[in-house]
């Protein structure tokens, strides 16, 4: 579907309208523009269904969360508006929506249960925003933030760790905090390029890199085990996407990743059907007898499922010295080297060449410098 507009319009931030039953769930759209509009579109008619101009007094929405039966709205000056249910039990722009002031210079949010966790550049700050504005907003008093990783630009959570939240920085890290707590659990360093995505998938941590390349982590042990990893995009991974009803509907994980080259990819969150390469640990000592042994009855047993073939390989190197061209030419000794080496050998299946001292004929100075150093060993 298409939606007009002005040429200066961009449409910044978009998520599904929080439904009152499960029937009603993937048909209604709120959008928000850069001059402050939002939009409620149904996705059936593919029509606007509803506006409310000016709602964020022309600065840009950035983000749309939604909180179980309420949409909190955000703009790039940080006033945050949370739209309460209206008697149909569905958000509404008929209802005035509760206001709260948040810091500038956002990088990164992620909603948490009740809590909306922001963070502006290093700093991670913790809101409890309510449709009607009487709990506590600002749950602490100081900014969390650790002084040795870069910025924040992504985050997530485990469904097997509900007590955790993950944040990926500029520099290849992330960090992990308590939710109930907040104190830093560890930094782990990554890798050295932005950690553009974060995703929870099952009891795994889904990293996309601005290299375009997706890791798989189990986070459940220390050190961190790579599940599997594998170059989703040619681009960097702008982001990661579980999209969890698909597991009751299709009855299939999928994950979608969206990279810089315009490009959408599904692949299948339990690693079966799309899987790219494999998991490589050490075994333990007690089983590494079991392996040796099963691998000894397999060689074992080569002759009843392979032939084999006697093959003569010829190993060579030859010192050409800085030989050039002119001098292998005229001299008997170098030009006929292959040729007698050959016959010699009793015409072996694969020839291994090795060569030494080759320089490059196009640099006078390298040349002058080989030729002088080989004299001076003839003579010396």
């Amino acid at each position: 579907m298409g939606l007009a507009h002005g040429e200066t319009i961009k449409i910044l931030s978009v998520s599904f309208k929080a439904s009152p039953t499960p029937d009603e769930e993937g048909h209604r759209l709120w959008l928000g523009n850069n001059v402050g509009d939002l939009f409620e579109v149904d996705i059936d008619s593919q029509s606007v269904v509803a506006t409310k101009s000016a709602a964020h007094s022309r600065h840009e929405v950035i983000k749309i969360y939604r909180r179980t039966n309420a949409m909190w709205t955000l703009d790039d000056v940080g006033t945050l508006h949370v739209w309460a249910p209206d008697k149909t039990g569905s958000p509404s722009f008929n209802v005035l929506p509760q206001t709260f002031r948040l810091p500038k210079g956002h990088t990164f949010s992620l909603v948490v249960g009740n809590e909306l966790w922001y963070a502006t550049g290093k700093d991670v700050r913790i809101f409890h925003p309510t449709v009607d504005g009487r709990a506590q907003f600002q749950l602490l008093q100081r900014p969390l933030c650790q002084p040795g990783a870069g910025d924040i630009v992504s985050g997530a959570t485990i469904n097997s760790q509900p007590d955790r939240v993950y944040f990926g920085h500029t520099d290849g890290k992330i960090t992990i905090y308590a939710c109930d707590t907040y104190a830093c659990l560890g930094i782990v360093n990554v890798s050295v390029y932005k950690v553009s995505s974060l995703a929870g998938v099952g009891q795994y941590l889904w990293a996309g890199f601005s290299t375009g390349i997706i890791y798989v982590y189990d986070t459940s042990e220390t050190p961190w085990t790579v599940k599997k990893d594998w170059r989703a995009h040619g681009n960097p991974v702008i982001g990661v996407l579980v999209d969890r009803s698909h597991v009751w509907k299709q009855d299939h994980l999928q994950v979608v990743s969206l990279g810089a080259d315009n490009v959408l990819k599904t692949w299948d969150g339990l690693l079966e059907e799309d899987w790219l390469g494999k998991q490589f640990t050490l075994p333990c000592m007690s089983c590494l007898g079991l392996i040796l042994e099963a691998e000894n009855d397999i060689q074992a047993r080569d002759a009843d499922f392979c032939t084999f073939e006697n093959i003569k390989t010829l190993v060579m190197t030859w010192n050409a010295g800085a030989s050039t061209p002119h001098s292998l030419r005229y001299s008997e000794q170098d030009s006929n080297f292959v040729r007698d080496l050959l016959r010699s050998s009793g015409s072996p299946d694969i020839l291994v060449f090795g060569f030494q001292e080759l320089v490059d004929l196009e640099d006078k100075k390298a040349t002058a410098s080989a030729s002088s150093h080989l004299s001076k060993s003839s003579y010396g």
